[in-house]
């Protein structure tokens, strides 16, 4: 069998796997328009990390495993990927749109959507409502790092194809305006929304209030409306301002873990989302929550288990003595 038709034969089983791909070609194109390589010989670009692609690292890993994909840079705080063979992937993207169209299914959102999280079952319960539901609703997330604000966001996204993940520092009020109006998404998952400039601000309160997404071109306004549920995340809302909180109809702030929940959810998290064997990533989480220097914060979890060279102990040991002697 040839690369190419290999690579078909994957994305027809992976449909997911084709937004992904499109979205790695366009990071690589743009950064490429930003630093010309008859202008920057020397530099180089490294890759593109899963949230600029808005695929999960689980997908990612199957990805790199199924030989579509590449770690091309991996350090202790970051996973940058590439395309394996681009011209192979393009065609192949290229023969699999050619194909006749189905119609399109919605989507049938498991009920045990968020499994990997500890706790909040009632929070589970109206969140779930909310995302089976026929009417707009919007949620909320605060408190402190830890407190599974994110890990709410990734099992949406992970269920739900038709999610669209932003992290608010890195947002604009045209970009997310070109987003919701390309993607047309079913639920707009916005982390560090605090962290949000006051133009992208007035994009999501026009969204929230009626659903339109207002657009201007050459001095004329094309009015859009999309029917998209928003799911905003921060460590704290005291620089939110009031019109925006009053959006949301549900702001919940969620309590930091206690110990054996913690260890629980790194167990659940990274055997579910990194492939870490369950004892390991409760070891994992064990001696992240022990340390006296490091955060009780499961990302620092996951920066240890993508980091490890090999799948154990004494591994887990190595890297926690490296963080902490210069934590």
């Amino acid at each position: 069998m040839s690369n190419k038709l290999r690579v078909h034969h994957l994305l027809c089983d992976n449909p997911e796997w084709v937004e992904v791909l499109k979205e790695a070609f366009e990071v690589e194109k743009r950064w490429y328009e930003r630093y010309p390589r008859e202008q920057y010989p020397d530099m180089e670009w490294l890759g593109f990390e899963w949230h600029e692609v808005h695929g999960p690292p689980a997908t990612l890993n199957k990805m790199v495993t199924s030989g579509v994909l590449d770690v091309s840079y991996s350090s202790h705080s970051s996973t940058n990927y590439k395309v394996r063979d681009p011209e192979v992937v393009k065609e192949a993207i290229a023969l699999l749109e050619a194909l006749p169209m189905e119609p399109e299914v919605a989507t049938e959102i498991p009920d045990d959507i968020f499994q990997p999280i500890i706790g909040y079952d009632d929070i589970k319960e109206f969140l779930l409502k909310a995302l089976k539901g026929e009417k707009r609703l919007h949620f909320l997330l605060e408190g402190t790092p830890a407190t599974a604000k994110s890990l709410f966001m990734l099992c949406v996204q992970r269920a739900i194809p038709q999610a669209y993940y932003a992290t608010g520092s890195r947002t604009t009020a045209p970009g997310l305006t070109d987003a919701l109006l390309t993607h047309e998404p079913w639920v707009l998952l916005l982390d560090e929304i605090d962290k949000m400039d006051m133009r992208s601000y007035a994009v999501l309160l026009s969204l929230m209030e009626s659903g339109n997404v207002v657009e201007t071109k050459y001095k004329r306004h094309t009015v859009t409306r999309v029917n998209t549920i928003v799911i905003g995340a921060a460590n704290s809302v005291a620089k939110l301002r009031p019109e925006l909180l009053s959006r949301f109809d549900f702001h919940l702030r969620l309590k930091p873990y206690t110990r054996d929940e913690f260890i629980t959810v790194c167990r659940n998290y990274l055997s579910e989302f990194e492939g870490v064997p369950g004892p390991l990533a409760e070891y994992i989480g064990l001696k992240v929550w022990s340390s006296l220097k490091i955060p009780s914060d499961v990302r620092k979890a996951r920066g240890i288990a993508r980091i490890l060279d090999r799948f154990d102990e004494g591994d887990v040991d190595r890297v926690i003595a490296f963080e902490e002697r210069y934590t």
